[in-house]
Order: C-alpha cells, then structure tokens, then sequence
C-alpha cells in the first residue's frame, strides 16, 4: 500500500480491520478496512456489483456510501481466493493505491 502526498512523496500505509462480503444471490459486494498512514488512521468503504464470471467492482469513490474505488476478481471453488486493486482519495493532497488479497 502506497500514499502519494504533498509534493508527489510515497509513504508506506498498512491496512487493519480488512473485511470482504459477497452475496451471489444479489450480485453484490462490500469491503472495508482502515487504512493506516501519515500518521492518521482512513476507514475506506467501498460497495458494488459483482458479475456472473467474478469480475467485481464500484464505479466511483465520489458516490457513497464507497469512498474508494476497487476493481477486482473471486476465484476458486475448493480454496476460494479474491483480490483486488484500490484507490482513494484521502485529502486534497493525498492518494492512497494498493491491492488487497483474500484467500480462504
């Protein structure tokens, strides 16, 4: 996880408190987790669609209730796995990127 801030500096951010639910039966998902970086902790919500082949995602981080964007992928049966990449914006000066791996 990375956080562009004033003057295009990248400081390192950790993520805690992760969580990923999907519900087939509504083809949807929710993620959330606090991002910790410069000094201050972010939660980071972020609620969409997921399509038939896995493909999961939200289209803004400007409509809430998400305040990051995610795009990312489910797999497995036997030993389900997912994934995905993030982005958000956290103040006028800085923006958080990274990706977030599941497996069960």
């Amino acid at each position: 996880m990375w956080v562009t801030g004033p003057a295009g500096v990248y400081s390192a951010a950790q993520v805690e408190n992760a969580g990923l639910r999907v519900n087939f039966a509504s083809s949807s998902f929710v993620t959330s987790f606090d991002l910790v970086a410069l000094g201050q902790r972010f939660t980071r919500v972020a609620e969409g669609y997921v399509s038939p082949d896995g493909i999961f995602g939200n289209p803004s981080q400007f409509i809430a209730p998400s305040n990051m964007l995610v795009q990312g992928a489910l797999a497995g049966n036997a030993s389900p796995a997912a994934a995905y990449t993030f982005q958000s914006r956290l103040d006028p000066n800085s923006v958080a990127y990274g990706v977030v791996f599941w497996k069960h």
